[in-house]
């Protein structure tokens, strides 16, 4: 049709029936914009096929998630040719149509009832009807597919970016977009996909950290960001334990077999420890420290280090049932309550984040003694004096004779558990 309708204009232009101006505003102009909105109609739907269902074909592995580089159409240049499209071109094509009809002439045509000469002076325009009607149309579909299109390049990767924002909150980091285009939407996702990297290392810092700090000390350590040499007073609850005689016990074993078996070990009496919001801060050879506060999460922190020592008797018995090497495992713990000081020891280039001070001594003396009165739990007075009303009663206590504890003026009086 758009082929015919050149002909017959051209020809009209050859024998005089057209100017050469309205050969350009009737037939050229339109059939160059219904060129124009045919092949940018036709790129509209082309960018998201070639972008979504090959780009396997030209991406794989960590090249989907890397920064792309070419050319591409900007936000500002997809809002400008919407704007062209939609009321530039079609306002051209009118003012067009509207002020190259002869006016004059048509009105003594229609006074000379001349309908003859009429129709020949209207001949552009019906000829061009079927431009119009087709620009119409292409007007009409474009506009639906610049909708989608838009929907399809800005809105769904939007949508995309902030369900995985929300996982990303949620702690999973198995979110990285794929980078199809070199666009804002692009360098966006691109962004995103470094910010993915960068939570990813400081998780697997921090899942590494926790293995030889306690993840409670490392998240008060980042959230706080202390990391200097100074030092806090803090009030909390010292467990200590250790096993028996094991220095005789490890000498019929090789280093090898002594590893695996405190491995072993402190994957049995940690859990009551951890389950009771405790913080071991160190392993000593066959001994392990455990600190409790509610400064480090423990609102009840005297009662949490007594249900730790009992829940890790209950733990030893069944390490020792499992009778893995051939020998009954026997402990003590020593539990003791007050301030002490926590902070940062070391240097500049190496820190150790531990607890000190009278509090922590004692605790160790406490352990030390249920060799003395044969007993594998010892708490102090303090404790037993504040320890919760209700735990109390559950437990078995029976008092001991006070200890002397070195730099303490007054003994440390003992209660075991039974």
């Amino acid at each position: 049709l758009l082929v015919n309708n050149v002909k017959d204009a051209v020809f009209l232009f050859k024998t005089g029936s057209f100017s050469a101006f309205d050969f350009f505003a009737f037939n050229i102009l339109p059939s160059a914009f219904g060129c124009y909105y045919g092949i940018y109609f036709s790129v509209i739907y082309l960018e998201p096929f070639l972008f979504t269902k090959m780009a396997d074909i030209f991406y794989s592995g960590a090249d989907l998630y890397t920064r792309k580089e070419g050319l591409h159409l900007t936000l500002r240049m997809r809002l400008f040719m919407t704007i062209l499209n939609l009321l530039v071109i079609p306002m051209i094509i009118i003012v067009c149509f509207a002020f190259l009809i002869p006016e004059a002439d048509v009105e003594g045509l229609i006074e000379a009832n001349n309908i003859a000469k009429l129709k020949e002076l209207f001949y552009p325009v019906f000829i061009s009807k079927y431009h119009l009607l087709a620009i119409a149309f292409i007007s009409l579909c474009y506009a639906i597919g610049y909708i989608e299109m838009l929907y399809r390049s800005i809105q769904r990767p939007i949508d995309e970016l902030v369900k995985k924002m929300e996982r990303l909150a949620g702690g999973d980091f198995e979110v990285k977009t794929t980078v199809l285009s070199s666009d804002e939407i692009g360098k966006l996702k691109y962004n995103f996909n470094l910010m993915i990297d960068g939570l990813t290392d400081r998780e697997k810092l921090r899942e590494t950290f926790g293995k030889y700090v306690s993840i409670e000390i490392a998240k008060h350590l980042i959230e706080t960001n202390k990391i200097d040499l100074g030092g806090e007073d803090i009030y909390a609850t010292v467990l200590f334990s250790d096993i028996r005689n094991f220095t005789s016990m490890s000498e019929k074993m090789s280093a090898r077999e002594v590893v695996d078996f405190l491995n072993e070990y402190f994957s049995y009496i940690s859990e009551p420890i951890l389950n009771n919001h405790g913080v071991i801060n160190k392993f000593i050879g066959d001994a392990v420290m455990a600190i409790y506060s509610p400064h480090l999460g423990s609102a009840d922190h005297i009662a949490d280090a007594v249900r730790s020592a009992v829940g890790m008797r209950e733990k030893l018995k069944e390490f020792n049932a499992s009778k893995k090497y051939g020998f009954e495992v026997r402990f003590g713990v020593g539990v003791h309550t007050g301030m002490l000081v926590a902070g940062n020891i070391g240097t500049k280039s190496r820190l150790e984040y531990t607890f000190i001070g009278d509090t922590v001594n004692v605790a160790s003396r406490i352990e030390t003694e249920n060799k003395s009165f044969g007993t594998d739990i010892l708490i102090s007075g303090h404790v037993a004096d504040n320890l919760d009303a209700g735990l109390k009663s559950m437990l078995s206590l029976e008092k001991c004779p006070p200890i002397s504890v070195k730099g303490k003026e007054k003994p440390v009086q003992l209660y075991k558990i039974l």
